[in-house]
């Protein structure tokens, strides 16, 4: 038997040569790495294909400003290729660029529409088995195809993928609703649940790029887009809506329509459930506080009086796009409020029942849309500068 002298030798070689050889055995260096930002994916030309787009930037390269001189941004470049998987297309690519196709610092994966009614499931299961694929990235859909919105935008941005992710942070601050990866993929599951998706577009008069609406999906498929008014309404019901979130209320005054904006702050929300004789019953509940931001028409209603129609006016906004929102849900037949979810935690054995044709009771089910809120403040003046009857 070694003595124990020999043996701590033996151990202290052992730990050596484990530091020595231990080392990233698939590591690459930056230079050798092309960063890939925006993934894009759209349905192939050939029945059961897919096309993949990705946008890729070189950490190592430059570009040319208009005046010649070398600036330090890298420069990106877009490249499609299709194939029956997803991978199968970016190995497609890869055999184009010179350097390793880097996914750990993608920051959003845009569906194509026309893909995204299909459905996604067959691209979703190398988005979750790939480990440089973060959780945490964003994932929205593209009105047409995911590529023809890349494409168009390729030359007014120079990096895509950036400005999306940027993008979806100032959506949801103004009333739509911005998911992560791996939230989407939760909600997916979830019994009786939908999933909601930013919706992109590109303007070709300016090249801009905006949000123009929130996907609902029912399992895997797209069923319909929101408008702007209904994503606010389900931003509000889901109480995900940013500081930033501005609505239009509106009433009569003395004969005359009066328009106010309000900004909208501290939103809370809640999903309440309940069973009345085996029925399901559900309420949405939202409490704000407003300011006055804007008023066009009307007089001075920082009155005991009129106070409260400022309120009136607020609260019916809310009401109005979550009502909105609650009509298309229900004509789609799709619980994108998570109503089937909190049924199912409070109510197991009733959701047993109900599992099988949750989507039409959901369909048919009584909603309640309950608003509560306060004016803060009207702002630094009280009345309009000019108003009817004032002005002669």
């Amino acid at each position: 038997m070694m003595p124990a002298s020999g043996q701590r030798r033996l151990l202290c070689t052992l730990l050596l040569a484990a530091f020595v050889a231990t080392g990233c055995w698939d590591r690459v260096s930056v230079d050798e790495v092309v960063i890939v930002l925006t993934l894009g994916l759209d349905a192939g030309s050939e029945p059961d294909t897919f096309k993949v787009t990705l946008e890729m930037v070189n950490p190592g390269g430059s570009t040319s400003t208009e005046t010649g001189e070398v600036g330090s941004l890298p420069s990106a470049v877009i490249i499609s290729r299709e194939g029956r998987t997803v991978l199968e297309a970016i190995q497609a690519i890869q055999r184009s660029v010179d350097r390793t196709i880097f996914l750990g610092q993608l920051q959003i994966v845009l569906y194509g529409e026309e893909l995204a009614r299909q459905g996604i499931a067959g691209t979703l299961d190398h988005l979750q088995r790939h480990g440089q694929f973060r959780r945490t990235m964003n994932i929205g859909v593209a009105r047409e195809s995911a590529e023809s919105v890349m494409r168009s935008l390729s030359e007014t941005f120079i990096t895509l993928g950036l400005s999306l992710d940027a993008l979806t942070i100032q959506a949801q601050r103004t009333g739509f609703v911005a998911t992560l990866f791996g939230d989407f993929i939760q909600y997916l599951v979830e019994p009786g649940s939908g999933a909601v998706l930013p919706v992109f577009d590109s303007n070709e008069a300016d090249g801009s790029l905006t949000v123009v609406g929130t996907a609902a999906f029912h399992a895997d498929r797209l069923v319909g887009i929101f408008n702007t008014e209904e994503s606010t309404g389900v931003a509000l019901a889901l109480g995900v809506s940013g500081p930033g979130l501005v609505l239009v209320g509106e009433a009569d005054w003395e004969g005359e329509q009066v328009l106010a904006s309000f900004g909208l702050r501290r939103i809370r929300s809640k999903v309440d459930v309940r069973l009345e004789d085996g029925e399901p019953k559900a309420a949405i509940e939202v409490r704000f506080e407003g300011v006055l931001a804007e008023q066009i028409g009307g007089g001075n209603f920082t009155t005991e009086r009129d106070w409260s129609i400022l309120e009136s006016m607020q609260e019916q906004a809310v009401v109005n796009a979550i009502r909105a929102a609650v009509e298309k849900a229900q004509e789609w037949k799709v619980d994108v409020f998570r109503i089937g979810s909190r049924l199912e935690q409070r109510f197991p054995h009733a959701w047993k029942q109900l599992e099988e044709n949750w989507r039409d009771t959901f369909a048919e089910m009584e909603i309640e849309v309950r608003v509560e809120s306060h004016l803060l403040e009207t702002g630094l003046i009280k009345e309009p500068l000019f108003r009817k009857g004032r002005d002669g």
